[in-house]
């Protein structure tokens, strides 16, 4: 019996990029490559998500140096939105969670795998 095996193209997930930037370091760079989920693909650098990365880091500065609780609502509410911008930029919460000690002279942020599985493609200019 002749026959060819293929894989169920229903379980593709593309990664689309969220914003614009430029990949320095692809970690995940032939087709084959076993990944998984959070493993880092790549290190990628956008003004955009940097100064969204800034503005929440100095939130959280200015929330733990209040002293007046309703400064503090008012810092939590807006450390909240913040926290969505990077969440709608392609963060996940342990890439947030780690802002506040990121360094002021680290410019990328990683692009993690959302889930396991093998590339079959790569479009990485």
């Amino acid at each position: 019996m002749a026959g060819v095996i293929d894989d169920d193209d229903s379980r593709h997930r593309i990664l689309p990029a969220y914003i614009d930037g430029r990949i320095d370091k692809l970690f995940a760079n032939y087709m084959g490559a076993e990944v998984k989920e959070g493993q880092p693909l790549a290190t990628f650098y956008s003004p955009v998500l940097l100064q969204a990365e800034r503005e929440y880091g100095s939130l959280v500065k200015m929330k733990e140096s209040s002293a007046s609780p309703a400064l503090r609502r008012s810092q939590e509410q807006l450390l909240a939105g913040a926290a969505q911008r990077l969440r709608q930029l392609g963060l996940t919460e342990t890439q947030i969670q780690a802002i506040p000690g990121k360094g002021e002279t680290d410019l990328h942020s990683t692009i993690v795998a959302p889930i396991g599985g093998t590339i079959v493609g790569k479009d990485v200019h």
